[in-house]
């Protein structure tokens, strides 16, 4: 007998004949994509480019005057000069220097301006030519116009080109 269909719904659930290959047909379709997708990701080589590190070191930044900056390596990795770009930045302008190794810079340390609008003086304690070592500094200047006014703030950025990561990000007051 049969009460509000109850006997009907109650046979739903004894016949069960075709959930099994459903579920095994929906199973195996999903094993076979993700299988594909690992493969794939081997083959083309996703997820494989991992990106550089940059070196960890301990940066600081002070004024000489309206229109020099001295930049130390506190400790950490060394880093090769073709590596660093430095981006002085006040209100209104911002001023860079790509540095590079050179052989012939003698004076300044083996370092020079790659490219930029700013100028190197020197590099204090050069250890090793090719590398800004932790204990060195140098020293960039401005020879067409200053930072800013004494008690200006600029912004000075240390930038790792071969990872593009940041480095140093500091305000210092001009003094």
């Amino acid at each position: 007998m049969e009460v509000g269909g109850v006997k009907k719904w109650l046979n739903i659930w004894k016949d069960e004949k075709a959930v099994s290959p459903v579920i095994g047909v929906i199973l195996m379709v999903a094993i076979t994509v993700i299988l594909a997708a690992v493969i794939a990701s081997f083959v083309f080589g996703i997820g494989s480019k991992t990106p550089k590190s940059a070196p960890q070191v301990s940066l600081q930044v002070s004024a000489v005057n309206d229109s020099a900056i001295i930049i130390s390596d506190q400790g950490g990795t060394p880093i090769p000069w073709d590596h660093i770009k430095v981006i002085v930045t006040n209100s209104t302008t911002s001023w860079y220097a790509q540095l590079e190794y050179n052989t012939s810079a003698k004076a300044t340390g083996y370092v020079s301006v790659k490219s930029g609008n700013l100028n190197i003086a020197n590099v204090v304690n050069p250890g090793s030519a090719a590398y800004f070592n932790p204990g060195e500094q140098f020293e960039l200047y401005n020879s067409t116009t200053t930072f800013g006014s004494s008690g200006d703030v600029i912004t000075v950025k240390v930038v790792d080109t071969s990872s593009g990561q940041v480095l140093l990000n500091a305000q210092v007051s001009l003094p």
